[in-house]
């Protein structure tokens, strides 16, 4: 009975595996189908995704070295058209009306007693306009350019800087503060820093009704400029359209400088730019 009772147990394993063998031979094709090929294939979409948002991300990263390189440009090639203006200026027109002035003084000079008092008092007239034209084409030229900051340096071309934003605006205390010295300070960041100064200083004159201009540049782990004022500042989300003010401009200088830009600003309680250069180039 044994015997019997354990053949039969193994007639059913055999019969089991059997069975179980033919099944899993049967429903492999719909395992395939249905469960690893669907695996595999959302496997490769995936990686197919990855690589695409990698090669999205190299070409983002790609756009905006090139913008850039393309913005660094745009300001270089401002700086370099505002020196030839201003040497155009200064060397061209300037010369030109100087010596149309010396002329004009040079004839009333030599006819000083043979011609009418109308008309001398006519020529003196416009020699005062001619002179009025150079003091005002010196101006403009010395603010596109001034060749102070390559012949004098930048701390010398701030403080002419702070004495003309003095004389326009004499209700408004200003103070300047340089706690670095010229040598300190990188070639290639002087123009920035004064293009910078020179802007916010041109923005408060304009919009901010301050009573108080601070302007500061120091060392301090890099090279620091501050320019703060006590006006009534402004909400930049409301107040303004982005990048007004010629904020837009001073951003880009800082940015291509390798410098952080930071501008705080809140209604009736002043505006502080900030812009910190840790790492300076030689």
């Amino acid at each position: 009975m044994a015997i019997l009772y354990w053949l039969d147990l193994q007639s059913a394993i055999l019969e089991s595996v059997i069975d179980g063998s033919i099944l899993a031979v049967i429903s492999a094709p719909f395992i395939y189908y249905f469960l690893i090929k669907d695996l595999s294939n959302k496997n490769e979409n995936l990686v197919e995704s990855l690589r695409k948002q990698k090669l999205a991300e190299d070409a983002l990263i790609t756009s905006q070295g090139e913008l850039q390189i393309i913005s660094e440009k745009l300001i270089n090639s401002e700086e370099a058209q505002r020196k030839a203006l201003a040497f155009e200026l200064h060397d061209g027109i300037g010369q030109s009306i100087f010596a149309i002035k010396l002329g004009i003084e040079n004839i009333l000079t030599e006819y000083d007693g043979e011609m009418s008092v109308k008309l001398n008092q006519c020529l003196l007239k416009e020699v005062i306009k001619l002179k009025n034209a150079a003091e005002e084409i010196r101006h403009i030229s010395v603010n596109l350019r001034p060749a102070m900051l390559e012949d004098l340096g930048l701390l010398t071309t701030l403080k002419w800087l702070s004495r003309e934003f003095q004389q326009l605006f004499p209700q408004i205390d200003f103070e300047l503060e340089l706690n670095i010295e010229e040598s300190e300070i990188p070639d290639y960041l002087k123009v920035v820093i004064f293009r910078i100064s020179q802007e916010s200083l041109t923005n408060i004159g304009k919009h901010a009704e301050a009573k108080k201009v601070h302007i500061s540049i120091k060392r301090s782990k890099g090279i620091v400029l501050t320019v703060k004022d006590d006006g009534q500042g402004f909400i930049q989300s409301k107040n303004i359209p982005n990048g007004g003010f010629g904020l837009s401009s001073m951003q880009e200088r800082a940015k291509h400088s390798r410098g952080e830009f930071n501008l705080t600003s809140s209604a009736n309680d002043g505006t502080s730019v900030v812009v910190v250069w840790k790492h300076l180039q030689n």
